[in-house]
């Protein structure tokens, strides 16, 4: 159909790509060669450019202008940037304080008010309100939604030499520009201990004598660098004036990268600011910002007007300083002079419970809250927690309701429910057994959250909502809101556990450890079934988490075959204890837990006269093997438990085997008979 249309075929005929750029180019050539005849035009090459300025490096003063220092505007002065959750990444290291430790996680004070988790199920050894260096791995809001900032902030630690101290080398110290080390003893030898610092091609060594106490593998240790062995890297180390050793800003080459948390430097003020200090370390060559929480008494307890005025932080005077954050992906350094972190040793502060009265008000912030002064002691109060009248004078009275442990303050409270004795406020002041008002905060499935005071919180499971035994749904039967009286089961690291069973928190005597229970033997108790099986017989559990354990002889001997017909779990029971038997201790040293033998009677229901003749009717025999035999050796009598009868009512009594009868080799055959025959004598 083309050929009929010479001059380009059909108006809307589809052109292949490929050809139609193939005509293009050669259209463009046959012009070229139409317009040879003209000269081609002359190629002018631009001139040369002048050289362009060389762009000024950013020096460390001008990062953190730009990323920590909020300028002055609209009358308001500058001020620093606080550490927020933002602040923390896989670039950020940190120095920390040790809160609390259990078998597999380690809760660890950070700044900014925040608290990070570090594992320690395997050899790494912590102690509590020791000060130690962290590297963060990661951050997250638990239970939140993808994409939403609510959820519990965690902060996920290591503490690891080589993540701490990643950017030293080995020449940081040979130079002597790094004076102390952190590690982890990773063995014992035969003349000290071998130290993990992290940097490669160098070991550490720390040999007794230079130790001031046993140290377990595993743990963290601060070193001060002795000397070095360039050949096989080998770097003595020793414990002592390690909080005292300073980095050296004279030796040249200080670079950031050779910036590690937990070093000392002596730092100069550069400016001050309305919350803190800009300074510079390394003889200029870094700069970093020190919040006003960590310049100590002189700069923390005081008013506005008076730090602006302090000589001891003007421009161009020299503080000791330890750096406390850096974060390398900004390339910012945050500094501390709080006394306690300079010494590398955990603050002295007050128990969370006691009251402080006569605290002297040092500045009020409407939108933080209030910040008081008790001797040398700081103390913050958020602003929830103050009372509704206003404040106007300078002597307040305060109750603490928790610590920071790395800025060395106290957190206190001044609502009218706080300063109540009365009212708990922390879970030392809690004890197994102790009765509580609470109030049900949320229902679920599971059981009752419940609020027992503003910074207590407890659990009350589907188990002990009730009375009655077994699991039962809450939501039926509490609603939030509701008030009620409770007792303490037990007290964790993380939870407090609770019941409201009515027999138990009426209960007049509660059994709260297996000491008690040495000490109570022939006393009954008030329990609940965690377990029954006709092999084993039945499992109590009483407050603390004591358990004992009655025999399924002693239950067959009531008519009980099987107990877990009789006996749903959580129900209450009232036992009487029979004896306590500490086990052997384990190959590998750990101990095991007592065993308390139990009996289903309640022996305070009389009380007997002493040379009183009472009728009596064997219930259970009571058997053991001679201490020392094998387990095959036959067990013995060595009493019988009666249920004795008087005119004040019925208990249970024990007739040893030495008083059955007047003839002892009959004593023991007179034993079983009465347990068998169930007849009843005087």
């Amino acid at each position: 159909m083309s050929a009929a249309f010479p001059r380009g075929g059909l108006k809307n005929e589809a052109k292949d790509p490929k050809q139609e750029k193939k005509e293009k180019r050669k259209r463009k050539e046959n012009d070229a060669d139409l317009l040879a005849t003209r000269k081609p035009a002359k190629r002018v090459d631009k001139a040369p450019a002048a050289e362009e300025e060389k762009q000024q490096q950013s020096t460390p003063l001008d990062v953190l202008t730009t990323t920590t220092i909020v300028k002055a505007a609209r009358g308001k002065p500058a001020k620093l940037r606080p550490v927020r959750f933002a602040s923390y990444h896989a670039e950020t290291t940190v120095l920390g304080v040790v809160r609390s430790t259990s078998t597999k996680h380690a809760l660890v004070s950070l700044p900014g008010n925040l608290v990070g988790h570090v594992d320690v199920s395997g050899a790494l050894q912590l102690t509590p309100n020791t000060v130690v260096r962290c590297a963060v791995l990661s951050t997250s809001r638990a239970g939140a939604a993808p994409g939403s900032k609510k959820g519990p902030k965690r902060v996920e630690l290591a503490i690891d030499a080589r993540g701490v101290q990643k950017g030293l080398r080995l020449e940081d110290i040979a130079s002597s520009r790094v004076t102390t080390l952190f590690g982890l003893v990773a063995s014992r030898e035969a003349r000290g201990y071998v130290v993990d610092v992290g940097i490669g091609g160098a070991t550490g060594f720390l040999a007794f004598k230079h130790c001031q106490e046993d140290i377990s593998v595993g743990a963290p240790v601060e070193c001060r660098v002795l000397k070095l062995d360039p050949d096989s890297g080998v770097c003595a180390l020793t414990t002592r004036d390690v909080a005292a050793a300073k980095n050296a800003p004279e030796k040249t080459g200080w670079s950031f990268r050779a910036l590690c948390v937990g070093q000392r430097v002596r730092a100069c003020v550069h400016r001050r600011v309305a919350t803190g200090l800009v300074v510079t370390f390394a003889d200029g060559a870094l700069a970093g910002v020190i919040e006003r929480d960590h310049l100590g008494v002189k700069g923390s307890l005081v008013d506005d007007e008076a730090f602006m005025n302090l000589d001891e932080f003007g421009v161009g005077q020299f503080l000791d300083a330890r750096v406390l954050l850096i974060d390398r992906a900004a390339k910012v350094a945050r500094l501390t002079c709080a006394e306690h972190l300079l010494d590398l040793t955990g603050a002295a502060l007050p128990a969370p419970g006691a009251f402080l009265k006569g605290c002297s008000v040092v500045r009020k912030d409407p939108k933080v809250g209030l910040v008081l002064r008790k001797g040398d002691q700081g103390i913050f109060v958020h602003k929830s927690r103050l009372p509704d009248e206003d404040l106007e004078s300078t002597t307040v009275d305060c109750r603490v309701v928790g610590v920071a442990p790395l800025e060395g303050w106290a957190l206190a409270s001044m609502t009218p429910s706080a300063l109540d004795p009365e009212v708990p406020v922390s879970k030392n002041e809690l004890q197994p057994g102790t009765i509580i008002n609470a109030t049900v905060l949320s229902t679920q499935a599971w059981g009752l959250e419940v609020r027992l005071s503003e910074t207590l919180t407890g659990q009350i499971t589907n188990l002990h909502v009730t009375e009655s035994g077994g699991s039962v749904d809450p939501r039926k039967h509490r609603k939030v809101g509701d008030e009620i009286k409770c007792r303490v089961l037990r007290v964790e690291a993380r939870r407090i556990e609770l019941t409201s069973k009515k027999s138990l928190v009426k209960a007049s005597r509660v059994l709260t450890s297996y000491d008690d229970a040495a000490a109570n033997c022939g006393k009954s108790f008030a329990g609940f079934v965690t377990g029954a099986d006709a092999a084993r017989g039945l499992v109590v559990t009483f407050f603390g988490n004591v358990q004992g354990r009655v025999d399924p002889a002693s239950l067959r001997a009531r008519g009980i075959v099987d107990p877990s017909q009789s006996f749903a779990l959580g129900t209450v029971v009232t036992c009487c204890v029979k004896g306590v038997t500490t086990p052997k201790v384990r190959q590998d040293g750990t101990s095991r837990k007592p065993r308390i033998a139990l009996t289903l009677d309640d022996v305070d229901g009389c009380k007997v006269e002493v040379d009183s003749v009472l009728k009596a009717v064997a219930v259970e025999l009571v058997e053991a093997r001679a201490k020392g035999a094998s387990k095959r050796a036959p067990r013995k009598a060595v009493a019988c438990l009666c249920r004795v009868s008087s005119s004040k009512g019925e208990c249970l009594a024990k007739l040893p085997v030495a008083h059955a009868c007047d003839h002892g080799l009959e004593a023991e055959s007179t034993l079983r008979r009465l347990a068998s025959t169930g007849e009843s004598f005087e």
